[in-house]
């Protein structure tokens, strides 16, 4: 909407792009230790390989498209910023992300004590992100952070008051969420302020494990939101070369490719559960 409606009411004052970011690696920590618990027989290498693996596989061919598009636009327009261009484009979090996976993995590995392993992923979360403030929104710092942050909140017991009454822990979530949302429209000059809606956030997926919720249309479109993101790089080369500028077009066509990079995984999926079934 905040694409599309460059220039409305719609896009005024609003700020929290940039946040986007940043709560996706809270979210993906926040779901990562569920991931490593299931390799957790192996050694470490193969154990990492497999969740790596899976991992990949997951994010499907929008990924594979977005490589494509973005390793096409480095040839076209090499640069030597590697804070503007590299190889990886919109996609510079695919291979940071696995980085502060591995991190996270070392210590997951060698801390028993869940106290001990909370310390460790507040405080690498607490300093990277003041690092990443620090350096002017360096954003190498974010992805550990974020991640760590949630690693942190998935492994703080559940409350079992909130647990015992899920309307408010609902409510609390929903809250929490729009708390976020509206300080978001507070210009991006705070460094505090960006802090407080991380923390936030943090909390409101803390919230969310006190009640199950499932919705097959959610899922569909948690699927088709990284197709929108990966995709990207499609209009970036279309655009810089001067083929398209106009923004309702550049999103038609980024959903339209998310859309079809969905449909191509999900036949994968029933070729190969067919496949496996017989």
């Amino acid at each position: 909407m905040f694409f599309v409606a460059s220039g409305t009411i719609y896009k005024v004052g609003f700020t929290g792009g940039k946040l986007a970011v940043d709560c996706f690696f809270v979210l993906s920590g926040f779901f990562l230790i569920n991931s490593f618990r299931k390799y957790n027989k192996n050694s470490c290498l193969n154990n990492f390989a497999c969740f790596a693996k899976k991992r990949i596989m997951n994010m499907g061919s929008a990924l594979i498209v977005g490589l494509l598009f973005s390793t096409l636009y480095f040839i076209l327009f090499p640069s030597t910023d590697i804070g503007s261009n590299y190889i990886f484009g919109y996609l510079w979090y695919v291979p940071l992300m696995f980085i502060g996976f591995v991190y996270v993995y070392i210590f997951f590995k060698n801390i028993n004590n869940n106290k001990v392993f909370i310390l460790v992923m507040i405080t690498t979360s607490i300093t990277c992100y003041l690092c990443y403030f620090m350096f002017g929104e360096l954003r190498i710092f974010s992805p550990f952070a974020g991640i760590c942050l949630g690693v942190a909140i998935s492994y703080i017991p559940i409350s079992t008051s909130l647990a015992k009454n899920q309307k408010l822990s609902i409510l609390l979530s929903v809250i929490l969420f729009l708390l976020c949302f509206a300080l978001a429209y507070i210009p991006n000059k705070y460094n505090l302020i960006n802090l407080l809606i991380i923390a936030i956030y943090a909390t409101f997926l803390y919230c969310c494990q006190h009640f199950n919720f499932y919705s097959t249309i959610l899922n569909y479109l948690g699927k088709i939101s990284f197709g929108l993101y990966a995709l990207q790089t499609i209009p970036r080369v279309l655009r810089d070369v001067n083929i398209l500028h106009d923004n309702l077009a550049i999103f038609t066509i980024i959903l339209c490719s998310a859309i079809i990079c969905n449909a191509i995984d999900a036949l994968i999926n029933k070729s190969q559960t067919k496949k496996y079934n017989n």
